[in-house]
């Protein structure tokens, strides 16, 4: 029995909401429905929005007058990418989550994974938890649910269920691959141009999205992540990193200053 504490592994024992790295998922799921030109422009409204359906309003850190859709997930605003979300059917949310592996069992060969969780098929009708879906609140996540996720834009469209002994793996497509090099190349903006600068290697195709989470509303402790590639010409990588409780004054405790610079580092390890 003393043991059994030592099989709890956080990749997959932990629960998080994962914030603005759930937004490049929402976007891959408005590709496949057709139902997002990624240079299409869209009012950003100076980094301030109140829909009529909230009591507060929705704010971006930058203050962008307008924005196109894929940077929108370059700058990671929060207003554009939630008008982008509310497109998608309470259904087309909620099975595209499920079928990117949310709610889900990863599959993994390791004890004791939880499942995390989603919000209703019923819930996904209403405006307020799409959009907050979108930036990564109201729902609770793996770190191995995310990675497995990433890894789709990473590996032409297919999902893979991860495995940690060197055994046959499961494969299944999520999304085609025209889809994934979409989502692939705006990622790699976000580290050329975006919230992820700090993660570009020169020599090395890296890409990927931030996301900051508040712990709990009101306080001042954050959760981070970056989840992103790194290849070249004859590896591919889907690699994540991610910090919890992250207590730092502002603009210390983005993902921008905590995981990218981390995932950098694991990159330049490996080279």
């Amino acid at each position: 029995k003393k043991d059994i504490p030592n099989m709890k592994i956080g990749a997959i024992r932990t629960l998080f909401q994962p914030g603005s790295v759930m937004k490049p998922i929402i976007f891959a799921l408005l590709l496949e429905h057709n139902k997002v030109n990624p240079y299409e422009v869209l009012n950003a409204y100076n980094g301030i929005w109140k829909p009529k359906w909230r009591k507060t309003p929705i704010v971006d850190n930058e203050k962008f007058r307008w924005l196109s859709a894929e940077n929108s997930i370059v700058y990671s605003s929060n207003i554009v990418t939630s008008q982008l979300a509310l497109r998608l059917t309470n259904k087309e949310m909620y099975y595209g989550l499920k079928k990117f592996g949310f709610s889900e069992y990863s599959g993994i060969d390791l004890p004791y994974e939880l499942k995390g969780k989603i919000r209703s098929l019923k819930e996904y009708k209403h405006p307020i938890y799409k959009s907050t879906t979108n930036y990564g609140y109201g729902i609770y996540v793996t770190f191995v649910q995310l990675l497995k996720a990433y890894n789709v834009f990473n590996n032409d469209g297919i999902s893979v269920t991860p495995r940690i002994a060197d055994v046959k793996t499961d494969k299944k497509r999520v999304m085609s691959a025209k889809n994934a090099k979409k989502i692939l190349n705006i990622l790699r903006k976000a580290v050329v141009k975006g919230t992820g600068k700090k993660a570009y290697i020169k020599d090395i195709f890296t890409a990927g999205k931030t996301g900051t989470a508040h712990v709990k509303l009101n306080e001042k402790r954050y959760n981070t992540s970056f989840f992103g590639f790194a290849n070249d010409k004859n590896n591919k990588y889907t690699i994540g990193v991610t910090f919890f409780d992250i207590r730092a004054p502002f603009p210390n405790y983005f993902a921008s200053n905590t995981s990218v610079p981390l995932f950098k580092k694991v990159v330049i390890i490996m080279k």
